[in-house]
């Protein structure tokens, strides 16, 4: 545990997984999601990633937490040419995370899995073509 710990920390993941208000992380409500990044593409909001099992990933398994984070493993060994389209709409950095080990990966699920779940609906593409359609709390 204390080593996904230390892989989240590093890899900056409370950073964007953590609502802000005024350029602050708004207390309880690390790694719920919900802030908002605006791109050439549209406004990306980021994914809740406690969990919690509605709106987080409470849910998602080590099997299935792995088989997200390496859909884009070929992609990235194939020496990731430019994604264009709903691909390229995404500040998350899957090729890089896509080259972690099953072990960082496992380490990193475990990690998330201790921290507090927080009920927070995200819609991470507001007004996309990916949009998931759940609301955005105001």
């Amino acid at each position: 545990m204390r080593y996904g710990r230390y892989l989240v920390a590093i890899a900056t993941c409370g950073d964007c997984h953590t609502r802000k208000d005024k350029g602050r992380p708004i207390p309880g409500m690390e790694f719920a999601g919900g802030d908002v990044m605006a791109t050439k593409a549209g406004t990306v909001v980021t994914s809740n990633i406690t969990p919690d099992m509605e709106t987080g990933i409470g849910k998602w398994s080590e099997e299935f937490f792995q088989k997200k984070i390496y859909e884009y493993k070929d992609y990235a060994e194939q020496g990731s040419p430019p994604l264009a389209g709903p691909q390229a709409f995404t500040l998350m950095p899957w090729l890089a995370f896509s080259g972690m080990t099953p072990e960082d990966l496992r380490a990193i699920h475990a990690f998330l899995r201790t921290v507090k779940p927080v009920h927070h609906a995200v819609e991470t593409h507001p007004g996309g073509a990916l949009a998931d359609r759940r609301p955005l709390p105001i």
